[in-house]
């Protein structure tokens, strides 16, 4: 095979948040000095065009159309390994992402080490070890010290266990390459949605991404998300407007800005906007959890339900891969049982929680390891104890949840416990152990919308109304959209003007 070496100015995107991987160079020739950035091996121009042009869209946020070019670098060179690993991550199921991840694995004997070192990061997500894949990172900034990609993707790694050391790193990589979009991007994201936030700080740096890639309307996008966070909502819309002035192809844009008029009141809008959205939206999901949203922002929960039913149906028909109708569906039973749980929706919810569980299990077969298959049983578990906790069966549910801990005793994730103390939580506010659930709640995911209302709510049982205070107000103007937002507030909208 013919190498093309090539330096990577282009950018390594982060998937659903959970998968990240870097790239390497191949050995210089002896009398050649070391590479000071990334280099990719492939046998044909055309496949290393199509290549770079995917990471400039990656380094923006944009993965469908990313997908589109790597595909295209895979017929132009079948046995280019980095166009797997990097395809992996703008997947719309766990089997894609398996499939791609396993094609690499197979093509490590051609590669160089340091695209073997790549490799195997992105087999780490597979086998969910976290230990390897830092000291992996540190093994590629050790290679390439200069390099912004290297401390970028280091830093993107540790966003989940290490905030402070992930944003340490992206400074860094913007102190070597201060053009370099995807350690922006990575930063802006971070502030956005990892404590201790800053949404100012968030701005500033994807204001730097438009300015960067002006021409790519995903950068816009982002931007749009900061200003949302402030509650600066004209703004956001302008910026999702100038995102389709770019591409009005961009579903994300009309999802967004559908957020914004579900959040002011203006439902039709909005629906309009996630109608839109399906037009150029292949995920499988497809925009339906939020246009059902919409009715649980009106009070109408019977609404948001059925809606949500019917959704089921129109995702199973569509003309996507299997596996992406399988993962539609599963995201869909998961709104589903967070819905009924919230109200209490016994017999609903039993019969969400058991399609719900029995498609992640499938997922996890997808995946095929003996981490991916625990965790699954870990997080099944908690599920179970949620129809426990429901039927009034406290032991049963705290049951579930200690084996919730002991099937994941030997996972390295630094998060594995947030949702054992969650749901500790939960089954100690449902019990008026106030205290006692404050504890749990303040040992939970500090990222996530559902956990601050638990946490205010036992707050307010436990007669600290001084704490409660700001934090019910900022669960009331979280101005991201999910089905815990729209589950919760109306009720913190209404506390936050009452106190």
């Amino acid at each position: 095979m013919r190498n093309l070496l090539k330096s990577a100015k282009t950018s390594l995107p982060v998937l659903l948040g959970l998968f990240l991987i870097v790239a390497c160079s191949t050995p210089p020739k002896e009398e050649e000095s070391a590479p000071k950035d990334f280099e990719w091996t492939t046998a044909s121009e055309e496949a290393l065009t199509q290549f770079e042009t995917a990471l400039e869209k990656q380094a923006v946020g944009n993965m469908p159309s990313s997908r589109e070019n790597l595909t295209l670098a895979i017929e132009a060179d079948p046995n280019f390994a980095m166009a797997y690993v990097f395809r992996s991550f703008t997947s719309g199921s766990a089997q894609e992402f398996a499939e791609d991840s396993r094609k690499a694995i197979s093509l490590m004997e051609q590669l160089t080490e340091p695209e073997k070192i790549m490799v195997q990061v992105n087999q780490t997500y597979l086998e969910g070890d976290n230990e390897k894949r830092e000291v992996l990172f540190k093994q590629l900034t050790d290679l390439l010290p200069e390099s912004a990609r290297a401390w970028t993707n280091r830093g993107a790694d540790l966003n989940g266990s290490d905030v402070s050391s992930a944003r340490a790193y992206m400074e860094k990589a913007i102190s070597l390459d201060p053009e370099y979009t995807e350690a922006y991007t990575y930063a802006g994201n971070s502030y956005l949605n990892r404590e201790p936030k800053d949404f100012a700080k968030a701005e500033s740096m994807f204001r730097k991404v438009t300015e960067l890639q002006p021409s790519m309307g995903y950068g816009f996008i982002t931007l749009g998300d900061a200003l949302r966070a402030q509650n600066k909502l004209d703004e956001a819309v302008a910026a999702y407007n100038d995102a389709l002035a770019l591409d009005p192809t961009i579903y994300t844009a009309y999802l967004k800005r559908g957020h914004v008029n579900s959040f002011l009141g203006n439902y039709e809008a909005a629906r309009a906007d996630y109608q839109q959205a399906r037009a150029y939206d292949d995920s499988g999901n497809q925009g339906y959890t939020f246009e059902a949203a919409i009715n649980l922002y009106a009070g109408d929960v019977d609404a948001a339900i059925e809606e949500l039913k019917s959704a089921l149906v129109k995702i199973e028909s569509a003309d996507l891969p299997a596996s992406r109708i399988q993962s539609g569906k599963a995201g869909i039973a998961n709104e589903l049982g967070w819905i009924t749980f919230h109200h209490k929706r016994l017999d609903d919810f039993a019969t969400y929680k058991t399609m719900r569980n029995e498609m992640a299990l499938s997922n996890a077969e997808d995946i095929n390891t003996e981490r991916s298959r625990l965790n699954t049983q870990a997080n099944n578990a908690i599920w179970d104890g949620m129809e426990l906790l429901l039927k009034g069966d406290v032991a049963g549910a705290l049951a579930k949840s200690e084996e919730y801990k002991e099937l994941r005793k030997d996972d390295t994730s630094t998060s594995k416990d947030e949702l054992y103390h969650f749901f500790q939580g939960v089954v100690k506010y449902d019990q008026e152990d106030y205290e006692g659930a404050i504890a749990s709640f303040q040992q939970a995911n500090p990222d996530w919308i559902y956990r601050n209302y638990f946490l205010a709510k036992a707050m307010l049982g436990a007669g600290q109304e001084d704490q409660a205070k700001p934090l019910i107000d900022k669960v009331a103007k979280d101005n991201f959209n999910s089905v815990f937002y729209a589950l919760v507030r109306n009720e913190m909208t209404e506390l936050n003007e009452s106190m």
